[in-house]
């Protein structure tokens, strides 16, 4: 019992470590976005989630508030046609290894 005791205690310390990295890495990230002025979303298709930055909003001439709720359907109204066409081949080709990051 004693092991499993300290199992989990070493558990907590290396997971306390991993949340102090992410929290580090989300400063420098906000900052980052904050002194680029960045517009930002994420979509995560296998769950539908989506989200936005207020500067994407204010980009696009809204505030956050104002096109809320969002979905993907919100990304596809203000999208501009090619970077659509461009998406549309990209999600609708087979599946490939590709870079993580995808650019319009």
């Amino acid at each position: 019992m004693g092991e499993s005791i300290q199992f989990l205690k070493s558990q907590i310390k290396i997971l306390k470590s991993q949340v102090a990295t992410l929290k580090d890495h989300e400063k420098q990230l906000e900052l980052v976005m904050k002194s680029t002025g960045v517009g930002i979303w994420d979509w995560y298709v296998q769950t539908g989630h989506v989200t936005f930055n207020e500067r994407w909003a204010n980009i696009i001439g809204y505030t956050l508030a104002e096109i809320s709720p969002v979905s993907i359907d919100t990304w596809v109204k203000f999208a501009h046609p090619d970077d659509l066409n461009e998406s549309n081949r990209l999600l609708n080709s087979p599946y490939k290894p590709r870079p993580l990051r995808y650019s319009i």
